[in-house]
C-alpha cells in the first residue's frame, strides 16, 4: 500500500522533494558509493527533445533510495557544462526556502553553503558542498562534488546538518554534436524525515532539475549564437575598406 502524504506537508511537496536531491541534482552519490543492487525503470518519457528515462534502487546502508536519470539536451557538453554552473551560482535558478551563499569559486572549483528552510515542527537542514569542473582526454565533461562537514559549534537546535552530500553529473557528446546526460544521486537527510516521503518525491526533482538544465542550455546556446552573428555583422561592416 503506497503511504499516504500528510495534507499539511504537500504544500512543501517541491522543498521536501529538493532535500532529497539537495535542491535539484545536488545530492548525487558518486561512482564510489555505488550499490550493487539492480536498476528499476520507474518512468520515461519519450516526447523527441525531451526524453529522459528514471531509475531507482535500494542503497546499502540506507533507507533512502538511489535515483537515476539519463537523457539529452540539444547543446553541446561545453554549454551544458556552462547550465550546470549557472544553475548552482545564479540566483535567480535557487530554490524557493533556500539559501546559497558562494564561499569560494574558481574556474574549476566552486564551494557552496546551502541552508534549507523547513515548515515547524522540521528542522531545517544544512550543508556545504564543494564542486569540481572537470574535462578529460576524451571530452567528456564532470561535475563532481562532496560535502565539507561543518564544526559542532557552527549547528543550531534548529537546524540539521546533513549527513551526506557526494556526487557527479557526466556529460557525453553523442555523433549528433548534442550531449548525453546521466546523474545518479542519493542523500542522507538525517534527523527524523521519514525516507518513504523523501523517496516519493525525489524522482520527480530529478525530472524538474533535467528540465531546468535544458531550458539554461538553450538560452546560453542563443546567447552565443547571437554573440557570434554581432561579430560577424561587424567584421563583413569592416572587410569592404580592407585592402
Amino acid at each position: 500500500m503506497k503511504p499516504i502524504i500528510p495534507n499539511n506537508l504537500l504544500k512543501y511537496r517541491s522543498t521536501l522533494a529538493a532535500l532529497g536531491l539537495c535542491a535539484t541534482f545536488q545530492l548525487i552519490t558518486a561512482t564510489v558509493f555505488a550499490s550493487t543492487a539492480a536498476w528499476e525503470t520507474i518512468e520515461q518519457k519519450q516526447n523527441p527533445g525531451e526524453a529522459w528515462t528514471l531509475y531507482s534502487r535500494p542503497k546499502s546502508g540506507s533507507e533512502f533510495l538511489e535515483f537515476r536519470i539519463e537523457g539529452g539536451i540539444d547543446a553541446p557538453p561545453a554549454i551544458v557544462f556552462e547550465a550546470v554552473r549557472e544553475s548552482l551560482t545564479n540566483k535567480k535558478y535557487t530554490p524557493e526556502n533556500e539559501q546559497r551563499s558562494i564561499i569560494k569559486q574558481t574556474q574549476d572549483q566552486l564551494t557552496l553553503h546551502i541552508h534549507i528552510n523547513l515548515p515547524g515542527p522540521l528542522s531545517d537542514r544544512t550543508m556545504i558542498l564543494q564542486y569540481d569542473f572537470t574535462q578529460d582526454e576524451n571530452g567528456v565533461y564532470a561535475v563532481k562534488w562532496q560535502q565539507h562537514h561543518a564544526k559542532p559549534s557552527s549547528k543550531s537546535q534548529d537546524t540539521i546538518e546533513m549527513l551526506n552530500a557526494s556526487g557527479e553529473w557526466t556529460l557525453e557528446k553523442t555523433l549528433s554534436g548534442k550531449t548525453f546526460v546521466s546523474v545518479v544521486g542519493h542523500g542522507d537527510l538525517g534527523g527524523s524525515i521519514p525516507a518513504w516521503l523523501i523517496n516519493s518525491l525525489s524522482g520527480q526533482s530529478f525530472v524538474k532539475g533535467l528540465q531546468q538544465i535544458r531550458q539554461i542550455a538553450v538560452q546560453i546556446k542563443a546567447r552565443d549564437q547571437k554573440n557570434r552573428q554581432a561579430e560577424n555583422d561587424q567584421l563583413s561592416h569592416f572587410l569592404p575598406v580592407i585592402k
